[in-house]
């Protein structure tokens, strides 16, 4: 009987549904009253399906509405000025402008610059079809930049990415894996490399036979804008003792970190001289070399890293060969790294920190680790540096107890790294049997003046009870660089070659000189990267910075005072109406094409890059037979990452005769 029950009430709800049969009255609110195809009245105990008529119309009006909608926001869509400076976003009758940039440096900030540039016009392709957003004024808060982006990037090397290359130690291969990123960047068809190409000067013809080169008015002559980011590390900053230029060994860490990771000014084939010497104090020492580093920052770091770690470890690296060599046959005995300000206002980080102290068969001693009431505030403001400080003190404790612990037991040799705080060189002494040779260096404590977090180093009047004397083959000073001026004329900048410019990066030219107004007459000049800021900051911090910068473009091309790259290009071009700059003033009288085997373009660099990694054999290298293909598989999958090639002219010979 429950059965019976149950289907019983399954029959009624679906005649319910579906058929409207219910002993319900006529006022039941499932029996709405619908007209039947005859014109009669239907029975209110009877519930039609909807028919199909119904629900086209129903769905029509919802179109209708929806359109009507839409309608509504495209009247209330803001009416700004888009790339092309029209006042009409949406007139698809008119050409989208190109606008054509060049961005001088190929390091991060001129990459990170490119990315930014591209994506401008990734903005217009992304929003082209979107509805823009409408906020409580009626007024869009999506912007559709209608405009077509095409850059250059200028390189003084043969081979691109700057810092990455020749900053970067050897042995930090994560760290350049954003060249995965860049090599995107240069395989973008919006995008040409011009390498082997130095900016700068009044166009005046370079010394060197194998660089092209052009001033930057030239190149605001044929862009809507120029973006700097050349870099201000061109020389390193001097500690102005005594005998400092006098004296062979005396070095920048600029130059001993270009020898060793093969910048090619700085190799044997450019620079004999400085090679052999380095080679010299690093081998032929009779109880070992030693080595002094004033500054303590990362930079400084990197080169006792390498000076201290084993070459077994820097061969899977992508150090340059000569110098590999060289610390093959090294006899490192100690590094000492000198700061002349307390451990409070060191600046290395504690990852780098830990990375050199923990090298294995290393001697750790630190000196004038203590701190005072106005180190523990200020490292207390700066958890980075409070770190370094407990990273330091753990590695002195540790230090202790390993004396303690090996005595009575038969001490291994280990090399020596010593880290000495509140210390400046003083003086610079020769070897006893070479005049002209680095021998020794004189250190002098230090006292520290001044209001907490603006503490300034100042010498110890007391000479003779402060002052020590160590021994010194090769000194490296790291204590801060000095930039190269581009075109000091048109572009003004400090003595550290930081670019003047209004905070954005829009560079502000020299009013002074009255040919700075006519060399505007094309293109504007903005700024990035350490041109911009200074030497600070690690690789990732020029993405902000070109962020920046290129914002400060977006707003100069909205408000129209960039010109698109067909009114500004010169007539000589054979491609101005397109938009295209050819570059063809780069090759003024060259009638034997001398001067386009020079240039290296992104298909020249990533065949470079390809030799370097022993993914392709240069041609007058190649062996008549080949054993089998597991010779080849092992070559390319050798643990050294690549093996750079440092000599410009070799660069030139493997690409020379490709398009």
């Amino acid at each position: 009987m429950k059965h019976r029950s149950l289907k019983n009430a399954r029959i009624f709800c679906r005649r319910l549904f579906f058929f409207g049969e219910t002993s319900s009255s006529s006022s039941s609110s499932f029996a709405p009253r619908f007209s039947r195809e005859d014109g009669r009245s239907a029975s209110t105990t009877t519930f039609f399906p909807r028919n199909d008529d119904d629900g086209r119309e129903e769905e029509e009006g919802k179109r209708r509405r929806r359109s009507s909608a839409r309608r509504a926001r495209g009247r209330h869509r803001a009416s700004r000025r888009s790339f092309s400076s029209s006042a009409d976003d949406d007139d698809a009758t008119k050409t989208t402008p190109l606008y054509s940039f060049a961005v001088v440096g190929s390091g991060p900030a001129g990459m990170y610059a490119v990315d930014k540039l591209l994506q401008l016009n990734n903005a217009r392709k992304k929003n082209t079809n979107a509805n823009a957003a409408i906020d409580g004024n009626g007024t869009s808060n999506t912007k559709k930049n209608n405009a077509d982006v095409r850059v250059d990037v200028y390189e003084k090397e043969c081979f691109p990415y700057g810092l990455v290359r020749y900053g970067v130690a050897p042995d930090h291969a994560a760290t350049k894996n954003v060249t995965n990123k860049f090599d995107a960047l240069l395989r973008d068809a919006r995008v040409r490399l011009f390498a082997n190409v130095r900016v700068g000067g009044d166009g005046e013809e370079e010394k060197r036979s194998n660089i092209l080169r052009v001033s930057t008015r030239e190149l605001l002559d044929r862009y809507s804008g120029v973006v700097l980011a050349h870099g201000a590390a061109d020389n390193d900053r001097k500690l102005r003792i005594e005998n400092e230029d006098a004296l062979r060994g005396v070095y920048g860490a600029r130059q001993f970190v270009n020898w060793f990771n093969g910048l090619p000014s700085a190799a044997p084939t450019s620079n004999k001289e400085m090679h052999e010497d380095i080679v010299n104090r690093l081998q032929n020492k009779k109880n070992g070399s030693n080595v002094v580093i004033v500054g303590v920052g990362n930079v400084a770091l990197d080169c006792a890293r390498i000076l201290l770690r084993s070459t077994e470890e820097l061969r899977e690296t992508d150090i340059a060969t000569h110098a590999l060599e060289a610390l093959e046959k090294a006899e490192v005995n100690s590094v000492t790294i000198v700061g002349r300000r307390s451990v409070a206002q060191a600046k290395f980080s504690p990852k780098e920190l830990r990375e050199v102290l923990g090298l294995p068969d290393l001697d750790v001693q630190i000196d004038d680790l203590e701190v005072t009431e106005e180190d523990i505030e200020e490292m207390n403001a700066s958890r980075p540096r409070r770190r370094a400080f407990e990273v330091l003190e753990k590695a002195k404790d540790a230090a202790a107890e390993n004396v303690i612990s090996a005595e009575g037991t038969e001490k291994k040799k280990k090399k020596i790294l010593r880290v000495i705080f509140l210390h400046s060189p003083t003086g610079l002494l020769p070897e006893e049997d070479a005049s002209s040779s680095l021998g020794f260096v004189k250190i002098r404590k230090n006292i520290l003046q001044g209001p907490s977090g603006n503490r300034k180093a100042t010498l110890s009047d007391d000479a003779a009870k402060d002052e020590t004397i160590l021994p010194c083959d090769i000194l490296i000073r790291s204590v801060g660089y000095v930039g190269d001026k581009l075109d000091p004329k048109l572009v003004p900048s400090d003595d550290n070659g930081t670019i003047s410019h209004d905070g954005l990066g829009r560079v502000q030219y020299n009013e002074e000189d009255p040919s700075s107004a006519s060399a505007t007459k094309g293109g504007r000049l903005y700024v990035c990267g350490w041109a911009k800021r200074g030497a600070s900051g690690v690789i990732a911090t020029n993405v902000q910075c070109a962020e920046e910068t290129v914002g400060a473009i977006e707003q100069d091309v909205l408000a129209g005072l960039l010109k698109p790259a067909s009114a500004i290009v010169s007539d000589s071009d054979d491609d101005a109406n397109g938009g295209k700059n050819n570059n063809n003033f780069l090759f003024q009288n060259d009638e034997n094409n001398d001067k386009k085997k020079l240039l290296v373009t992104a298909s020249k660099w990533f065949k470079l890059d390809a030799v370097e990694r022993g993914e392709e054999e240069e041609e007058e290298e190649k062996e008549e037979n080949v054993t089998n293909s597991a010779e080849k598989t092992s070559k390319s999958s050798s643990s050294k990452s690549r093996t750079k090639i440092v000599d410009r002219d070799r660069a030139l010979a493997i690409v020379g005769d490709d398009a």
